[in-house]
């Protein structure tokens, strides 16, 4: 790749073998014992450089590209997949780039609408020693989830409408999937908690076998209708829009879309019933959140999701619930900083002090982890946060954590 496009600095990050800068409108990778260059990866919305057909641009194509090139060099956002990744623009582009770490293209994913959020999770809950399966999501600004099966050469799996009126933020675990929708009116923001059908434990338990047999192949035939050429998402038709923008409408489409148009009578909370009867199949509703810090960051590290939230003083608080309950373990009350690393956390208060957090099941003092204490002056100070329950003992799963990342609103 030529250099020409390189911009303004974001971030300098470490994978595997690899420093990666990431700039405005690119990524640069490093060999990470020889600093030997490697490449440099552009995202590249058109799929040209994946061998995709390039759609015929419109009229007004150099004003809408110049746009989308200049957002892009706002939103630009790198992903990880093992010995993958993956970049996207959010706010602004519709489609996801996975690459190598040696700047190979691997796949080119499209979305209908601008891409909200994208998250991934490696797929262990069939085997702890599986490395190399990854299910990517991700939210558009239509509240469409799409998923992606990297051991499927990242076809598309599912799409589904999540019934979300102004889509912010997403995460996707081992465990569940949170969409999380910005309240303006009621200045908060609402959590809905999915269990999908990929999940342990999703099927209802002393099912009939017969009914289990045809449970899944109505969930299986759900799945593949919703990602056939031309056909709307799964639910979509429950969209207060009255659904999705798509080609010309068949017999079919045309009575979906009087479906949407009788939908859009209906109160939002029939429309979310309805909505959750069509989608059981493949995914349900398993909790609603509401809180009323909006601005708020959500990350997913190991068995714990982490809330952190800025609060107009200039401090940030945390809450941790655990993966598997959704049941609140720890709060974090605000300070100036504040970190959580699985097993350890450590605050930084406006007076200086230094105060770490131990999770560890031996509860090991951290003196005898460093050898040292952490001081400010001649004191240190070690503790534990306000617990709703002890912390429970580490699941044998593992997942990509990429770090606390915040959402940003449009």
């Amino acid at each position: 790749h030529s250099l020409v496009r390189v911009g303004r600095p974001l971030e300098l990050l470490v994978h595997r073998q690899r420093l990666i800068l990431v700039e405005s409108n690119c990524c640069l990778l490093w060999h990470t014992e020889t600093l030997e260059f490697i490449c440099c990866i552009q995202h590249d919305d058109t799929g040209a450089a994946f061998g995709c057909p390039v759609e015929r641009p419109s009229p007004h194509a150099d004003d809408v590209t110049g746009s989308q090139s200049h957002r892009l060099r706002e939103t630009l956002e790198v992903q990880w997949m093992g010995d993958l990744l993956m970049t996207w623009g959010r706010g602004s582009l519709k489609s996801l780039n996975v690459w190598t770490l040696d700047g190979e293209a691997k796949a080119f994913l499209k979305t209908d609408s601008a891409l909200v959020q994208v998250d991934v999770a490696r797929v262990t809950w069939q085997s702890v020693y599986t490395l190399d399966h990854f299910i990517l999501c991700a939210l558009d600004s239509r509240s469409v989830v799409t998923f992606w099966d990297s051991k499927e050469n990242f076809a598309a799996i599912f799409r589904f409408y999540c019934g979300c009126e102004e889509p912010f933020d997403l995460v996707l675990t081992q465990d569940f999937m949170v969409v999380i929708n910005d309240n303006v009116s009621a200045n908060r923001l609402d959590l809905c908690f999915w269990k999908l059908w990929l999940h342990p434990d999703f099927e209802a338990p002393n099912q009939s076998a017969e009914s289990l047999d045809m449970t899944r192949s109505e969930a299986r035939h759900q799945r593949e209708a919703s990602v056939r050429l031309r056909q709307r998402p799964a639910g979509a038709h429950f969209s207060p829009q009255g659904g999705l923008p798509f080609p010309a409408a068949t017999g079919l489409m045309a009575g979906l879309d009087l479906a949407s148009a009788a939908a859009a009578q209906l109160s939002g909370d029939t429309l979310q019933r309805f909505l959750h009867k069509e989608l059981r199949p493949n995914c349900r509703p398993i909790k609603t959140l509401s809180i009323p810090d909006i601005d708020t960051y959500f990350a997913s590290y190991r068995n714990f999701l982490n809330m952190c939230s800025f609060h107009k003083s200039g401090q940030e608080s945390l809450s941790v619930y655990r993966s598997s309950s959704l049941q609140k373990k720890a709060f974090f009350p605000p300070a100036k900083h504040t970190k959580f690393e699985e097993w350890l956390a450590l605050q930084v208060h406006n007076d200086g002090t230094v105060v770490v957090h131990d999770f560890r099941p031996q509860q090991m003092a951290f003196d005898e982890l460093l050898g040292s204490r952490c001081e400010k002056g001649s004191q240190a100070e070690t503790g534990t946060p306000k617990q709703t329950e002890q912390m429970p003992q580490p699941r044998q799963r593992s997942f990509p954590g990429c770090g606390l990342r915040r959402a940003r609103r449009a």
